[in-house]
This record gives structure tokens, C-alpha cells and sequence, in this order.
């Protein structure tokens, strides 16, 4: 979470998958990924 984040008080909902990398190879992991990224949009 950033700074300015941190500083307006805006929820910030941080998903970390423990078993990738840089980028998100597991088929499971890249659901998960992408429903958070529609619950975001």
C-alpha cells in the first residue's frame, strides 16, 4: 500500500499469491486475479 493511500484513508484490498513470481502462472491463482480485477472495475 502506498503512502498516499495510507494518508487518505482509502481501502486498499492487497491479493499476494505466495506461490508465483513476478507474474501469475498457477490457473487458479489467475481466477482469483482476474475476478479481483472486475470486482475492482
Amino acid at each position: 500500500m502506498s503512502w498516499a493511500n495510507r494518508a487518505s484513508n482509502v481501502p486498499v484490498e492487497y491479493v499476494l499469491f505466495p506461490d508465483e513470481g513476478h507474474g501469475v502462472a498457477v490457473k487458479a491463482n489467475r481466477i482469483k486475479a482476474q475476478e479481483a480485477y472486475l470486482s475492482f472495475l
